[in-house]
C-alpha cells in the first residue's frame, strides 16, 4: 500500500469548499477524471456506510470514519461493490483524508490516499485534475 498526498489552494472559503466536495452535483463533477458517472451513496454521517459508484453502479464501499463539518472527511476502504454485491478486497482499510484549512479566505485542501501501487499512475493522473475541476466549482 501506498500513501498519495495531494494539495490544492482554492480561493473560497471552506464552507464553499466544503460544499463542492460533498454536495451531490458537485461530487459528480469533480470526480468525473476518476471515471464517467462517478457518484456517492451516503447519507454523509459519520459512522455512516457509503458507496463510490461509477456510472454502472461498480465502484468501492467503505464507512465515513471521521467527519468535522468544513474541517475533516476521512472515508475507510473496505472493498469493491461488483453487479450491486460489496466484496472485502486485499486493500480493505485503506484510507482517504481531506482536511480543509482556511486562511485569509483562501482554503488550502489537503487530500492523502492510500492506494495500491499498481494505482499510483492513475491517481497521480485523476486526481491533480480533479482537484483542479473542485477548484473551479468552489471558486465559482
Amino acid at each position: 500500500m501506498v500513501t498519495l498526498k495531494y494539495k490544492i489552494y482554492i480561493e473560497a472559503p471552506r464552507e464553499k469548499v466544503w460544499e463542492a466536495l460533498w454536495k451531490d452535483e458537485n461530487y459528480r463533477n469533480w470526480t468525473e477524471p476518476f471515471t464517467p458517472g462517478s457518484h456517492a451513496v451516503s447519507d454523509w454521517n459519520e459512522s455512516d456506510p457509503i458507496q463510490f459508484l461509477d456510472g454502472k453502479n461498480n465502484g468501492m464501499y467503505g464507512i465515513i470514519e471521521t467527519k468535522i463539518q468544513n474541517e475533516v472527511m476521512v472515508f475507510k476502504q473496505l472493498g469493491d461493490v461488483l453487479d450491486g454485491r460489496d466484496m472485502e478486497r486485499e486493500w480493505a482499510g485503506a484510507r482517504e483524508q481531506y482536511f480543509l484549512l482556511e486562511r485569509d479566505g483562501t482554503t488550502k485542501v489537503k487530500v492523502s490516499v492510500d492506494v495500491l501501487a499498481e494505482y499510483v499512475d492513475y491517481m497521480n493522473k485523476a486526481f491533480p485534475a480533479a482537484l483542479e475541476k473542485l477548484k473551479v466549482l468552489a471558486e465559482n
